[in-house]
């Protein structure tokens, strides 16, 4: 009786039978940061593009016009995370609780653009959100 490898099977094999080679950095290499500076300014906010420092319960205006999303507003905030509110422009409310660093959530309509929401850091008295139109990598 003959056995047959799935192409899944063949990959694996094939992927166990290869060493790694390490790959080095030189030493005076700079890290790079895909998240820009945090502002403290809701203005910059407005495009609902942006990387902000909240310290307090806090509410901006969005750009109706280019999302379907009027408002954004900061209801909870700590080290615990984030709890914030999206009103939206059809009438309503998108509520997202966020709870550790890195984690997402996306407000929106399925025929519009959405509004991911991540939150980059909490801590004793303020947070760090990144607005965005894409979907956090």
């Amino acid at each position: 009786m003959r056995r047959h490898l799935t192409w899944p099977a063949l990959l694996l094999l094939g992927a166990c039978a290869t060493t790694p080679t390490p790959v080095t950095t030189p030493s005076s290499a700079a890290p790079t940061s895909t998240t820009p500076a945090p502002s403290t300014d809701v203005a910059d906010c407005f495009d609902g593009d942006c990387t902000i420092t909240v310290t307090k319960d806090t509410a901006f205006p969005l750009d109706a016009k280019a999302m379907p999303l009027t408002e954004f507003v900061v209801t909870k905030l700590g080290p615990e995370g984030v709890e914030c509110r999206l009103s939206a422009s059809r009438g309503g409310a998108f509520t997202l609780t966020l709870l550790k660093p890195g984690q997402s959530a996306a407000a929106g309509f399925e025929d519009t653009v959405q509004t991911w929401v991540t939150l980059v850091s909490a801590g004793e008295g303020s947070v760090v959100l990144t607005l965005g139109h894409a979907a956090p990598k």
